[in-house]
């Protein structure tokens, strides 16, 4: 059975098997599962010692995953011997080693190409526990026989007199290309970007573990990427809740707690493609159900109330699952909200636990803890809280769906991410960009009129329009196109695009490049060490003083501003902007990691400044010229391409020309057409990417930081804003002549 689609979401529910959502484009959704691909780490090592690696890893790997089992278990310890004796009688290993020669993408050999070892695992789990022991030294039960009576005996509490005790190597591996994950792992290795068109041959599975379509056994090696300009026929769920407030005995009320107040109504908007169809759950526990909804008084837009399809319940936990119900029938791919992650979900599954007679002071008594929203049978959903942190965004706390084979897609949280806005309230988003705003409706409004049969109608309309803005909002500007043309462009999958920070972007299109390249590269793991500052401080709970540790971030000279010369101009002012300034800069100076030389790397190699090798200079302004000075001491010195291309600049290059090809082919196509959707969002996928680049490197919490690299972007940069103030400042005609002065410069 071959099949064609277009990705949604991977996961990987088994320790050995990878599952890969999608949906083809007459309507069917598919679920593929991926058995056999093994998860790797790489390593530098030297040839000779590769035999005694081989034995030790195998040996080591069995003792401390027994151990571990152990460890964690009041029973009798009599067959850890026993497996490792039939491991080996039975020639099992639980990892495969492959020699590869390549390049440590940070410290380049020029002088040779030194031997690598991909170490490839029976499963993630047995990855997990392999990069354990290659990395730090790890506690477990080494010794090599025991004695009948031992092992009777060798129960938890007495373990540490028989050969328990921490090993390791004496100098830990440094751990390559183990950035990304299990599934992404695998579509790394195929070749294939996240969120793209891919076809695939297979079986039938006999027994279904999804909800999908179709379900088959896949063959990866027929699994490859195809190009189609086109998109899946999506179907998004776009939804909004109403809860009732608390009212206290003075009257006020108290914003709704889910283990107190009750959900009253669930507004839905589904869409696919063009076509919009709106749903409400409607609470009535006094019965007198509403048939239909009222029509909008004075309405401002094309919102309609009257063709919402209406469901009415007495009992609020049969409310709940219908809804569940809704999304599992409906076979929904991506369900939106606007602050959901914050407030929506953690209160339907707060509310579903409560009303499944779970206490917050008892354990369980329902079988069912969590809905089950996603496509995985069996697989309760879960709200992850995570805490991100970063250069662009600073700390952030965010809480994620899991929902596999979906995706969840937080209006909130894309507007605050890409739009720079004075107020984020959905009114207030409405007005700017569909020019509508919500029903009115005012919070201390919601308890009375719940208890009315025409309150409930008018609430119904009003959380109906909630959702049905959000959707709207969305669909004009075009975000989802935009998601999957930047998982598309980078091949991380769409819930990183949505949930992660763009440094999971950058890595993945390393990883894929250096790949390609003979010899290999390989880009090592690094740990950061944090440093930090002390500080004494009054302690007002104890009447005393404390020390106070902060951490530091490291920091490098950004870009240069010029001092403006503010007054109210009458004259003509001309503004020049650079075109991809920091990506110019650097493919300009070929700036990346393998390209950095030191002065005694040049020395020895016997390369020239301006021939094979480039310093990016100090650049000032003095008696109104720009100067330069090169100190090879401070300034750091790159290779030229033509020495050698850096990876970074390859894949700007290719991403600058990808660029330039899609922004020609918009031109063939109208702007409400589905390819220039398409082409545009691509654009700005290439666009983004493009731009965060330079802050992957100059990133003070990341996977591979180097403030050489992002220090010498903006140096450069300083540089050319200096040498564009020089040119026109000292221009025979535009400067001397008719006196052109630079009046701000950034």
């Amino acid at each position: 059975m071959k099949v064609t689609f277009q990705h949604l979401d991977s996961q990987s529910p088994e320790a050995d098997k990878i599952v890969l959502f999608g949906r083809t484009i007459d309507d069917k959704s598919v679920a593929v599962w991926i058995n056999g691909f093994r998860p790797s780490v790489c390593i530098k090592i030297d040839a000779k010692s590769i035999p005694r690696l081989k034995q030790y890893l195998n040996d080591s790997l069995i003792r401390y995953r027994c151990s571990k089992i152990i460890l964690k278990s009041d029973e009798c310890l009599l067959n850890i011997e026993r497996k490792i004796i039939d491991s080996h009688k039975y020639g099992k290993t639980m990892v495969m080693f492959d020699e590869i020669r390549g390049q440590d993408i940070c410290n380049f050999d020029e002088t040779q190409t030194p031997v690598f070892v991909k170490i490839s695992a029976d499963d993630k789990w047995v990855l997990h526990d392999l990069k354990a022991l290659l990395s730090r030294k790890v506690q477990y039960i080494w010794k090599q026989e025991f004695s009948r009576n031992e092992l009777e005996e060798l129960m938890v509490e007495n373990y540490k007199k028989y050969g328990f005790g921490i090993r390791g190597f004496d100098h830990p591996f440094t751990i390559y290309n183990d950035q990304v994950d299990y599934p992404l792992q695998y579509l790394i290795d195929r070749d294939i970007y996240s969120s793209s068109w891919m076809t695939i041959e297979g079986t039938c599975v006999q027994e279904k573990k999804t909800t999908c379509d179709i379900e088959i056994n896949g063959d990866k090696k027929t699994h490859v990427q195809i190009e189609r300009n086109d998109m899946a026929p999506w179907r998004i769920l776009c939804y909004d809740i109403e809860s009732v407030p608390f009212k206290r005995p003075s009257g006020k009320f108290e914003f709704p707690k889910a283990e107190r107040d009750p959900v009253c109504t669930i507004g839905a908007v589904l869409q696919q493609n063009e076509n919009v169809k709106k749903y409400v759950w409607i609470l009535s526990p006094n019965g007198d159900p509403l048939e239909k909804l009222s029509p909008v008084k004075d309405p401002t837009d094309e919102y309609t109330s009257e063709d919402v399809t209406v469901f009415h319940f007495e009992n609020e936990l049969k409310m709940l699952k219908s809804f569940n119900n809704f999304i599992v029938k409906e076979d929904i791919d991506i369900l939106e909200g606007y602050n959901s992650s914050f407030f929506d979900h953690p209160y339907l599954f707060d509310r579903y636990h409560t009303l499944n007679g779970y206490s917050f002071q008892r354990s369980w008594k329902s079988e069912n803890k969590y809905p089950t929203w996603g496509r995985l049978l069996g697989v309760e959903s879960k709200i992850k809280e995570k805490v991100f942190q970063s250069n662009q965004a600073g700390k952030n706390v965010t809480k994620t769906l899991y929902i596999p084979g979906r995706i969840d897609h937080d209006g909130y949280q894309v507007m605050k991410k890409n739009h720079n806005l004075n107020s984020y309230k959905l009114d207030e988003v409405a007005k700017t960009f569909l020019g509508t705003k919500k029903y009115p409706m005012d919070y201390n409004e919601i308890h009375p009129k719940f208890h009315t049969k025409e309150g409930r109608d008018e609430l119904a309309v009003y959380c109906v329009k909630d959702a049905w803005l959000t959707r709207m909002i969305m669909h004009k500007l075009n975000k989802l196109f935009v998601s999957f043309q930047l998982s598309c462009v980078t091949g991380i999958s769409l819930n990183d695009v949505l949930n992660r920070g763009q440094g999971i972007r950058t890595i993945a299109l390393m990883l894929r490049y250096c790949k390609k390249r003979n010899p290999q590269f390989f880009i090592p793991r690094r740990q950061k060490k944090k440093k930090y500052s002390y500080r004494n401080e009054l302690n007002t709970e104890e009447f005393g003083v404390k020390t106070v540790k902060d951490e530091v971030s490291e920091g490098f000279q950004g870009a240069v501003v010029l001092d403006p010369k503010p007054k109210f101009y009458k004259e003509a002012i001309a503004t020049l902007d650079f075109a991809s300034l920091y990506p110019s800069v650097m493919m300009c100076m070929n700036m990346s990691y393998e390209t950095i030389v030191s002065r005694e790397k040049m020395l020895r190699m016997g390369w020239t400044e301006g021939k094979e090798v480039r310093t990016v200079p100090d650049y000032y302004w003095k008696d109104g010229r720009m100067q330069t000075k090169i100190n090879y001491n401070t300034n750091i010195i790159f290779k030229t391409k033509e020495t050698n291309q850096g990876i970074l600049p390859e894949i700007l290059g290719s991403l600058w020309e990808e660029r330039k090809r899609v922004k020609k082919e918009m031109k063939k196509h109208h702007p409400d057409s589905v390819p220039y959707k398409i082409a545009n969002g691509r654009q700005l996928g290439l666009k983004v990417c493009m731009n965060s680049i330079y802050g992957f490197t100059g990133a003070s919490v990341g996977f591979l930081p180097d403030k050489r690299i992002a220090e010498s972007v903006t140096k450069y940069g300083r540089g050319l804003t200096l040498r564009t103030q020089d040119l026109i400042e000292n221009h025979p005609v535009w400067g001397k002549e008719h006196g052109v002065r630079c009046v701000y410069g950034e």
